[in-house]
């Protein structure tokens, strides 16, 4: 079972609301999703060391109320977020804190082990619907029904595709650390963020569109790039999120639907980026034509085949989001999303690009690995990678140039010392 002393599965959300909100009915529209989702009924148990769900037919929630008039996010959301108990269900919680009469924070946090990024999606937009008193279309089906249909689907052609994948040796990402790496990881984790220029993302935008690709295989590949000049490694692996809701009628379902991809690349000096691209582009295909088949199965059986004992199959992520923070107006209210600082991340380095009209890139690292320094540097050399396929796609991987300013003048410093 997950580890339930720790927030690393949490999935904290926090809204503005600029409007009068009545506690009662907000009360009344989380209970109403709780008796509506098995998921949000959900507890779990270790029974002969297997971990089992328990579905209850009645569970209570309390949404908490507070009125606080100056608001830190980031210390409202460190307050509020806390390991939860799997044993006791319902695995949400919700918070609302009143600033003024016109002004409204609303919070919740549930755990990853019954939700996903769609799940949280759906839980914003019942929640409205019930507040404004509508009535929501009986379910289609519950997560259980879904659970049933994967147990019993012949996933066996799936498990061929990625077993081929890694046939050979699994690589292990050999990043240079700026601290030794404790025995003990605590997956501690800040964030460092950086806006993509404008004219880069256009440059992006039209490569895509010249090679039949997408922002996303752009992106990925540029990364595959940007881990090969830190490490001098031509196979490397990836791990990339899916929804994984391809069963007809999962869409509003509440529930753990998410798996990873591990995609393995070879960023060999000799290829030229497009040709790079058009393997990943094809990689990422064949990926999600088989994206049901559980990556921490597959993590098992490679492991197991290799002689293995480690925890992922990959030490970096990466997420491609092309969509901002939520910001709507209902009857009555005007709702903004907030940034949730989170503090905890499972991987040595997860970057993740999220925006519409323009790209922020974030870069989650374990802060018991690296300086922000490097991860700024990191940063900033994507950038330059990302400039200089896009003006050029057809030269070598090799001889792609990634020095930046911050490196030019400490060498120009240690050159004047």
């Amino acid at each position: 079972m997950v580890d339930s002393q720790t927030t690393a599965y949490n999935m904290p959300g926090i809204f503005e609301i600029k409007g009068n909100v009545d506690i009662e009915r907000v009360q009344y529209a989380f209970q109403s999703l709780i008796n509506r989702h098995e998921t949000l009924r959900t507890r779990f148990e270790t029974i002969d060391g297997e971990t089992i769900q328990v579905i209850e037919d009645n569970t209570q929630i309390r949404v908490d109320y507070e009125e606080k008039s100056k608001i830190d996010y980031d210390v409202l959301s460190e307050d509020f977020v806390k390991p939860f108990n799997l044993t006791q269900a319902p695995l949400l919680r919700v918070k609302v804190v009143k600033c003024d009469e016109q002004r409204y924070i609303l919070l919740f946090d549930i755990h990853h082990i019954i939700s996903d990024g769609v799940s949280i999606n759906n839980i914003i937009k019942e929640f409205l619907k019930l507040y404004q008193g509508h009535t929501l279309e009986k379910m289609k089906l519950q997560y259980k029904d879904y659970s049933e249909w994967i147990k019993n689907r012949d996933l066996s052609k799936q498990r061929t595709f990625w077993l081929s994948q890694f046939e050979d040796k699994l690589p292990v990402l050999d990043l240079p650390l700026d601290y030794l790496r404790p025995k003990q990881q605590t997956f501690e984790s800040k964030t460092i963020a950086v806006n993509m220029p404008n004219e880069t993302k256009i440059a992006i935008n039209r490569l895509a569109q010249t090679t039949g690709s997408t922002d996303y295989t752009i992106l990925l590949t540029s990364l595959m790039i940007l881990l090969h000049k830190y490490t001098h490694q031509e196979d490397i692996v990836i791990g990339s999120p899916v929804s994984g809701r391809t069963h007809k009628n999962t869409e509003e379902v509440i529930g753990a639907f998410f798996n990873r991809l591990a995609m393995r690349g070879y960023p060999e000096g000799n290829k030229s980026f497009n040709q790079l691209l058009s393997e990943i582009k094809r990689l990422s295909l064949k990926a999600l034509d088989n994206q049901d088949y559980p990556i921490e199965k597959l993590k098992d059986e490679v492991m197991e085949k290799h002689g293995l004992t480690r925890n992922t199959l990959h030490d970096v992520a990466f997420a491609f989001q092309n969509f901002n923070n939520q910001s709507f107006k209902i009857d009555g209210w005007e709702i903004e999303e907030k940034e949730v600082s989170d503090t905890n991340v499972k991987f040595d380095l997860h970057m993740i690009i999220e925006g519409d009209e323009a790209y922020k890139v974030s870069l989650k690292y374990a802060n018991e690995l690296f300086d922000p320094i490097t991860i700024q540097r990191m940063l900033n050399k994507f950038i330059d990678i990302l400039d200089s396929v896009t003006k050029d796609p057809e030269q070598k991987i090799s001889e792609i140039e990634i020095s930046n300013k911050e490196e030019k003048r400490d060498r120009d410093n240690e050159t004047q010392v």
